[in-house]
């Protein structure tokens, strides 16, 4: 099993237990409910990694928003601006110094893929599907964003499979 597959089953029980604390409000369920948070974190952060790693990038906890992404900087952050394209957004940089802005990986509850091409294009970006959405399986859409310049475009040509197989694209 994939590290994506792991985040999607963690995601999947630690759903369930949030359902499970909001209809029987216990310390046992919310006990359980951590610890499954906990285990989805880890394996949300492994996925992350391992996607970061196929593409030449480096994942990073530390979010920074759309403009960012567009001037390749880490200056100006926006990240408190809301697009409804970028959702649960997590962030790659490149490997190296000074680590700029290469990807912004959104689990969007916008599931129409066109409106996610147009946006990109209105702000210079590219557009794909990530198949796996590990934030709310069957709920969400993966969307990753990169820049249109040779700094991103180590990352262009992979397809992330079901599976978190890779493949030539």
């Amino acid at each position: 099993m994939s590290a994506a597959d792991d985040a999607v089953v963690a995601s999947i029980e630690l759903h369930r237990a949030r359902w499970a604390y909001s209809q029987q409000k216990t310390r046992e369920t919310r006990l359980r409910e951590r610890r499954l948070q906990d285990a989805y974190f880890a394996a949300r952060d492994h996925a992350c990694a391992e996607l970061a790693e196929r593409r030449g990038w480096r994942y990073t906890r530390k979010p920074f928003g759309l403009r960012n992404l567009i001037e390749g900087s880490s200056y100006r952050s926006d990240v408190s601006r809301h697009y409804p394209e970028i959702d649960h957004p997590e962030c790659f940089r490149e490997l190296a110094r000074p680590y700029r802005p290469v990807a912004i990986l959104s689990h969007s509850y916008q599931t129409d893929f066109m409106e996610h091409v147009a946006f990109a294009a209105e702000h210079g970006l590219s557009a794909e599907v990530v198949p796996v959405s590990w934030y709310l399986p069957g709920g969400t859409l993966a969307v990753l964003y990169t820049r249109n310049d040779s700094l991103a475009a180590a990352g262009r040509g992979c397809l992330i499979l079901e599976g978190g197989d890779a493949g030539d694209g």
